[in-house]
């Protein structure tokens, strides 16, 4: 065994990814982040026994790790594409024993790459060669079970981006910048390894980069899910009634930061083109003494508020789904009706009024002109005059003169 600078940078590439490894599985909370470190160390042990390949020098020690090397190998396009399905939030459409049908393939190529000197059905052809700085390697041809392996491994890779380019017309305008990076990075792989069986990239003129490429990829996630806690629960909330239902709705997540927002409550929060990739937490936006309460007044509205726990099928908690709907003609009407049932209950109870001089008495004790009273607590309007009886009696010497006349209809009703 010869150590060397390739073997060297596989070996602390495995360091790294084991490292980033250990850490994601310390989020207990994180099924996604739970699955991206089994599959960073998936990739570990694939780039771990990599390196030490490149420290032997005789072609029985490298194919005695081919077997252990190759689980790996078989399984990191497997735990790519079930990630990808967590991410999105659409393992809830598949029952979950229909991924052990995707282990059947990755079975098999292991299966037949230890057993490959009996039927060559996976190398036609396993030789040492000697790369251009003086490295010894596995010179491989490819048999066709090894390009079933690779169609099958690059079928689910391409799957899990699709999954991702999906997502992308999903999330909000305000993370859509966060979700290209992230698919960007997850064709890195897939470039990778086209690059290498075409020989467009293989450093020492035999290097296969592809296992670094997935640790740069799954660092990317990992950082992004644990750090930037973008779109851990987006896809649960993204669908066409999320889109265009008119109450204004917030996906929080465990830490109450706003990871995505329908158009009513974008338009709701005012955010510019400036400020959208800012963290914008609840407390940061509304008067944090509301936030538990069920009514909420904000920019001169008033708006009932909800919260709908987010969990998943097995009852994990992922964060808060936050509603705001907008109650203030609703509130304002509600307060007319209530004043106009206080004015009906006024009306239709036991006034106090005056025997002599027919003024009430309010609930406060004052007393007040009939017409004074009624104008508080009714819509009618008063306008002065005399009747006749009282003109009789306080000005006789006008009302003869006047020879005021009853019309017909009271003298009708007075017959």
């Amino acid at each position: 065994m010869i150590l060397n600078q390739a073997s060297l940078l596989f070996f602390g590439s495995a360091l790294l990814s084991l490292s980033i490894s250990l850490f994601a599985f310390r989020q207990k909370n994180n099924r996604s982040a739970a699955i991206l470190a089994l599959l960073m160390l998936t990739i570990t042990i694939w780039t771990f026994l990599y390196g030490l390949e490149l420290t032997m020098t005789q072609l029985w020690q490298m194919k005695l790790i081919l077997g252990p090397q190759y689980i790996s190998i078989a399984l990191t396009p497997v735990l790519w594409f079930i990630f990808t399905i967590h991410y999105s939030g659409i393992e809830g459409r598949i029952n979950q024993k229909y991924y052990l049908w995707l282990l059947i393939i990755p079975a098999l190529t292991v299966i037949f790459a230890v057993s490959n000197d009996y039927h060559h059905l996976f190398y036609q052809s396993v030789t040492l060669g000697l790369a251009e700085n003086g490295l010894p390697f596995q010179k491989l041809k490819p048999a066709p079970l090894w390009w079933l392996h690779t169609a099958y491994s690059y079928l689910l890779i391409s799957a899990g981006v699709i999954i991702m380019v999906w997502m992308l017309f999903r999330v909000s305008q305000i993370h859509r910048k966060q979700v290209l990076l992230f698919l960007a990075a997850a064709s890195l792989p897939f470039i990778t390894s086209i690059a290498y069986i075409f020989d467009l990239l293989t450093p020492y003129g035999f290097l296969d980069m592809t296992p670094l490429a997935f640790i740069l990829t799954v660092a990317i996630f990992i950082y992004g899910i644990l750090k930037a806690e973008l779109f851990s629960i987006t896809p649960l909330a993204l669908d066409v009634l999320f889109k265009h239902i008119p109450d204004a709705i917030f996906v929080l997540n465990n830490d109450s930061r706003i990871i995505s927002t329908n158009p009513a409550a974008y338009k709701l929060l005012t955010i510019t083109e400036k400020n959208q990739n800012e963290e914008v937490t609840i407390q940061h936006r509304f008067n944090a003494e509301n936030n538990h309460k069920n009514e909420l007044r904000f920019q001169d509205r008033i708006y009932d508020m909800s919260r709908t726990p987010l969990k998943t099928p097995q009852g994990r908690e992922l964060g808060t789904l936050l509603i705001l709907r907008d109650i203030t003609e609703r509130k304002q009407k509600y307060e007319e009706l209530q004043s106009a049932m206080e004015q009906i209950k006024t009306l239709q109870g036991i006034v106090p009024i005056c025997a002599s001089c027919k003024n009430i008495r309010d609930d406060d004790g004052h007393w007040q002109k009939v017409e004074t009273y009624m104008s508080l607590f009714t819509d009618a309007k008063f306008t002065h005059g005399i009747c006749p009886d009282c003109m009789e009696k306080l000005y006789p010497e006008l009302a003869g003169d006047l020879k005021l006349e009853i019309p017909d209809k009271e003298k009708e009703d007075a017959e």
